[in-house]
């Protein structure tokens, strides 16, 4: 199920799919393996955490089937990008923009997170508004919002597992 939703002036998507503990299990595994192999070094918005991109050449993980056989149901469009980030206690990301993908999906596979989404409308400070949403995130539920819209997240309580999808625009 996806809910619609205006929030400032931007159309945001949000739903939930369930995902059982053999695909979160799955995905631990995998990604303790991506960690002991990892050789990346790049720029990144994560603080005390770990990214791993899921590339094109790169065979689908059984835990990432699992979870696009639901999500393919309810959100529609070509993936550009995929990332499994895994976040430890106190782990965040810096306010960021995914400037050049149509919109952004942030599923959130364990732990709670808050997701921030911040205000497009530069006036918002000027008449009083919040300038910042927080959506809480729970196992299953996830997110989708343009990508040039600017979000963040607080530092977690707990380890935390999230998949962010980029769409492109064609």
């Amino acid at each position: 199920m996806t809910n619609k939703k205006e929030l400032f002036p931007t159309t945001i998507l949000s739903g939930n799919i369930s995902i059982d503990n053999a695909t979160v299990d799955d995905y631990q595994k995998w990604m303790e393996i991506q960690k002991e192999i990892s050789t990346d070094t790049y720029n990144s918005t994560t603080h005390n955490g770990f990214q791993q991109a899921l590339n094109s050449g790169m065979k689908a993980p059984m835990w990432y089937k699992n979870i696009w056989d639901q999500l393919s149901t309810l959100i529609d469009g070509k993936i550009k990008s995929v990332w499994a980030i895994d976040y430890e206690i106190g782990g965040y990301q810096d306010p960021h923009i995914h400037a050049h993908s149509k919109y952004t999906v942030i599923l959130n596979i364990s732990g709670q997170g808050e997701l921030l989404l911040f205000d497009p409308r530069p006036m918002a400070a000027a008449i009083s508004e919040p300038l910042a949403e927080e959506v809480i995130l729970n196992p299953g539920d996830f997110i989708g919002f343009p990508g040039w819209l600017m979000h963040s997240s607080r530092p977690t309580r707990t380890n935390r597992s999230i998949l962010v999808m980029d769409f492109s625009y064609d």
